[in-house]
């Protein structure tokens, strides 16, 4: 009865319901002294085999019953399945690691769990692995090069950059995720989908999915870069 007291006191601090759902995840994963690994694990065993699929990835039926069991036995499966699919962040149809971690580590970005994480009901963001970029693997002459040929673009187009971060932040909370950025990217410069991840997880320096004017600036104004 004291797990489950604690539990409730986790759930009822944050009255998004979503952002509730990932913070007894949280805690029944400190509770109980597992990684998420592990008890992804725990789930691929127990469940029906699936063929030539991974060990870490749990079909979202299947994870929703695990939080119906052992998370929020009062919610109905139908909602707890909805929950799942909003969890299951890069819309594979299953529940990686990669979708956990993200969901948990930013459960005190408010940003990514606005309007209850309605956001995370359809990712703009769709890889098998992540749904934003986190990490870059540009190289420095590469990332001077890209740098320098926005900054050009903006200047043909007579555009500051205060200016082009406003029209990138769509919804005007000061903060821009990746699927912004690229879509307002494409109306200024026409680049790859693998350089627009890159440069973007250069500007994420807190790899949360989401940035600020300032660091848009710092990296946009780069004239060099340690490796």
């Amino acid at each position: 009865m004291d797990f489950v007291r604690r539990m409730c006191k986790v759930s009822n601090r944050n009255h998004n319901p979503f952002r509730s759902i990932i913070s007894r995840i949280s805690f029944f994963l400190k509770q109980n002294n597992i990684s998420i690994g592990n008890l992804l694990k725990r789930l691929s065993t127990a469940s029906e085999p699936q063929p030539n699929l991974p060990i870490f990835l749990i079909p979202l039926r299947v994870f929703a019953e695990f939080l119906k069991q052992k998370v929020e036995k009062k919610k109905e499966i139908k909602e707890l399945e909805h929950f799942t699919m909003m969890l299951d962040v890069d819309k594979d149809g299953f529940i990686s690691e990669a979708d956990l971690v993200t969901c948990i580590k930013n459960l005190n970005n408010a940003q990514f769990y606005k309007n209850g994480g309605q956001a995370l009901a359809s990712s703009t963001f769709n890889t098998k692995t992540k749904f934003y970029p986190s990490h870059s693997k540009i190289s420095k002459d590469k990332a001077l090069e890209v740098c320098k040929q926005i900054r050009d673009a903006l200047a043909a187009k007579k555009l500051q950059y205060r200016e082009v971060f406003d029209m990138l932040d769509r919804d005007k909370d000061n903060m821009v995720s990746y699927a912004e950025f690229s879509r307002g990217l494409d109306e200024i410069i026409q680049l790859s989908e693998p350089i627009k991840e890159q440069i973007y997880a250069l500007m994420d320096k807190a790899s949360i999915g989401l940035i600020n004017y300032t660091q848009f600036l710092d990296v946009l104004r780069l004239q060099n870069i340690e490796k």
